[in-house]
């Protein structure tokens, strides 16, 4: 479609593995496009204690991990390159 910027919407603790995905596979493609990550808003699961959400997070980093093992999420240091390069777009 030569889309040059796209919208990545997911859940907050969820963006930071979503978008490394996104950036993997954009770097595979060699697109030359602009994620743009947008915390969806509302309670999906209802509420949720800080505690609880402490541990969704570390549980979406083991997965971060292991993705990266596999290498279906981009290396944190490729994502920061790519972020530096498409900021401003």
């Amino acid at each position: 479609n030569a889309w040059t910027r796209i919208l990545l919407v997911c859940s907050a603790y969820h963006a930071p593995r979503a978008m490394l995905t996104f950036i993997r596979r954009a770097q595979q493609m060699k697109y030359d496009i602009h994620i743009i990550a947008v915390p969806a808003v509302g309670h999906w699961h209802g509420p949720v204690d800080a505690q609880t959400r402490l541990q969704m997070l570390d549980v979406e980093f083991a997965k971060i991990t292991q993705y990266q093992r596999s290498r279906d999420c981009a290396s944190y240091e490729s994502a920061l390159q790519y972020l530096k390069r498409t900021e401003g777009k």
